[in-house]
């Protein structure tokens, strides 16, 4: 039974309410989204998918990555939507029933060692289920990101349409396990001028 994880880093949106292109905002040595993909780097993922597709160009051509592991999915649809990456990602896992993490691009501060929690627990669970569910964590009654998705198939997020995420998914399945963690960082997003503020001081 296959017990890899795969990730998806979802970066694809026009990102509207910050006025211009947030994974190329730079905080400290690096751009956003490259903050990002070196925190899921840092863990054991058998692959790492990054679906992009505004300023997708601009992004390659800035955000250089060496790793075997990690592929750059461009998702020319992006403006119909965050399910439409959703999508787009999936179909560049395995595709056999498999595990995986979704990441949001705009969410640097998530610790290491809560990716890792989060992938332990997927994998524990998986032991004795064999049959998909879902891993959320949770800071202070707050749902966040990385989401665990345990046994989903090829075709798992088909049935989502526009600009939501896996939550109409998850609302109706068997399966579904809140984990508390205790790092802010699964629900701080960097999605307005202010909050990329605050996050310029947090990282000086």
């Amino acid at each position: 039974m296959n017990q890899q994880v795969n990730s998806i880093i979802l970066g694809a949106g026009s990102a509207q309410r910050m006025g211009q292109t947030k994974q190329l905002l730079t905080l400290r040595d690096k751009v956003l989204l490259h903050h990002v993909i070196d925190q899921v780097r840092q863990v054991n993922f058998e692959k790492i998918n990054t679906v992009i597709g505004h300023d997708a160009n601009e992004i390659q051509r800035i955000i250089r990555i060496n790793d075997s592991r990690f592929h750059w999915i461009t998702n020319n649809a992006y403006k119909k939507g965050i399910s439409t990456s959703l999508k787009k990602g999936l179909q560049y896992c395995s595709k056999h029933p498999h595990h995986i993490m979704v990441f949001l691009g705009d969410m640097p501060f998530i610790k290491q060692s809560t990716i890792r929690y989060i992938m332990n627990e997927g994998l524990y669970t998986a032991k004795g289920m064999y049959e998909p569910f879902v891993i959320r964590p949770m800071y202070k009654r707050q749902i966040g990101h990385p989401v665990f998705f345990g046994y989903i198939y090829p075709h798992f997020f088909d049935q989502l349409e526009g600009d939501v995420g896996a939550k109409a998914i998850v609302n109706n399945m068997k399966h579904v396990k809140t984990l508390p963690i205790n790092d802010e960082g699964i629900i701080w997003d960097i999605d307005t001028p202010e909050a990329y503020a605050i996050a310029n001081k947090r990282m000086t």
